[in-house]
């Protein structure tokens, strides 16, 4: 009876989300084991014609759409060489009805099932932010620094909204990382205590200029002039920012060592 009653409260909890739920085996086919309605939704098949066309085999389902697959493949592939926990990562779904951006986050657990390991996975249709991010894509490629657009929270966190190339390349993400990316995530913590004496004015939309320094994706330290360029949008309580930094160790260098041979 518990079971039954634990069963209707998960059933009930998955409705009310509205999230696309699924259970799978860590085998070659990442066989699917059980899905909620949204997932069958989401795809656009129905669970009969689902089983009878694809074996519930997500490699069968994703025959074709190689790029996704080879994604998907290369995130479970880490996470287990890693000994990680899950991984978050974004793709363009196939759906019956065309694909569409999806934010895939999969929970790797214990359980065994014939001795294969099994995994949980929430798929969130991520459609219409991709598109406004693909057609407000940063093009200042020409201005020698890191451009990027971030919505700023309350709780002094950051959400990458886009990025010019050298911003990516800088940070080692691509378009596809940007939801799980952490900005700011490898400042020490001088500099995050001087972010963070900013960020009330970046929620009020005011500017900012203040030197921090962080690491680049090899881990080399990096010393950062960030100004504030641009507040897109009225609503101060979550502003998006556009920023720009440029790198000036080399200058903070020279400086020091001018300072020593006085």
């Amino acid at each position: 009876m518990e079971g039954r009653e634990t069963d209707l409260e998960y059933n009930l909890l998955m409705g009310l989300t509205g999230a696309s739920v699924s259970k799978h085996l860590l085998d070659e086919h990442f066989t699917l084991l059980w899905a909620n309605d949204f997932y069958y939704d989401m795809i656009g098949y129905p669970k009969e014609e689902y089983e009878a066309l694809f074996h519930n085999k997500p490699d069968l389902y994703f025959k074709g759409y190689d790029e996704a697959w080879n994604i998907l493949s290369k995130n479970v592939y880490e996470t287990i060489a890693n000994k990680a926990s899950g991984y978050e990562t974004v793709i363009q779904m196939p759906t019956r009805k065309g694909k569409r951006w999806t934010k895939i986050t999969s929970t790797f657990t214990d359980q065994l099932q014939d001795g294969i390991p099994i995994s949980y996975t929430v798929m969130t249709d991520v459609e219409d932010v991709m598109r406004r991010r693909i057609e407000q894509t940063i093009t200042y490629d020409n201005i020698p620094g890191f451009i990027s657009k971030h919505k700023v929270h309350k709780d002094g966190s950051f959400t990458l909204l886009e990025a010019n190339d050298k911003y990516m390349d800088f940070s080692g993400i691509d378009k596809n990382s940007f939801l799980s990316f952490s900005p700011f995530s490898r400042l020490d913590e001088t500099s995050r205590n001087t972010m963070n004496a900013h960020i009330s004015c970046m929620l009020k939309g005011e500017p900012v200029h203040f030197v921090i320094q962080s690491k680049d994706k090899n881990g080399n330290e990096i010393i950062l002039d960030k100004r504030k360029i641009r507040v897109d949008g009225d609503e101060l309580s979550s502003p998006i920012i556009v920023s720009i930094e440029w790198d000036i160790t080399e200058l903070e260098k020279i400086k020091r060592e001018l300072q020593t041979s006085k």
